[in-house]
C-alpha cells in the first residue's frame, strides 16, 4: 500500500488489522519526516547558495536528496487530495439526488 491510500481513507477500524494500521502510521510517519527534511533543505539550499563559499557540493548534493524525497511524497498527497475532492463532490451530488427520490417518495 502506499501513503495515497492511507490518505484517502475513510474508516481506519473496520477490517483493519493491527500490522495494516502500524504500517500505515509508519508511512505517514515516514512522509512527515520527508516534508520537514524537504522544506528545510529547500531553505539551506536558498540560503546557502547565494554568494557563499561555504556551502559545499556535498552539502548541495545532500539538501538535493531531501529535496526529491519530499517532492516524492508531495506527489502522492497532492493525488490523495485531488481524488477526495472528486469523492466528496460525487457523493455530494449522489446525496442530492438520494434525498429528491426521498422526498418525492
Amino acid at each position: 500500500m502506499r501513503l495515497y491510500n492511507d490518505l484517502v481513507r475513510h474508516e481506519f477500524g473496520k477490517g483493519t488489522t493491527a500490522d495494516e494500521l502500524e504500517s500505515m502510521q509508519n508511512r505517514a510517519e515516514e512522509a512527515v519526516s520527508d516534508l520537514v527534511l524537504g522544506i528545510t533543505a529547500i531553505g539551506s539550499l536558498m540560503f546557502w547558495a547565494t554568494d557563499n563559499g561555504n556551502y559545499t557540493e556535498e552539502a548541495a548534493r545532500g539538501d538535493m536528496r531531501k529535496i526529491g524525497a519530499m517532492l516524492g511524497t508531495v506527489g502522492d498527497v497532492v493525488l490523495a487530495l485531488n481524488d477526495t475532492a472528486a469523492n466528496a463532490g460525487f457523493s455530494l451530488s449522489n446525496g442530492g439526488k438520494e434525498s429528491k427520490a426521498r422526498a418525492g417518495k
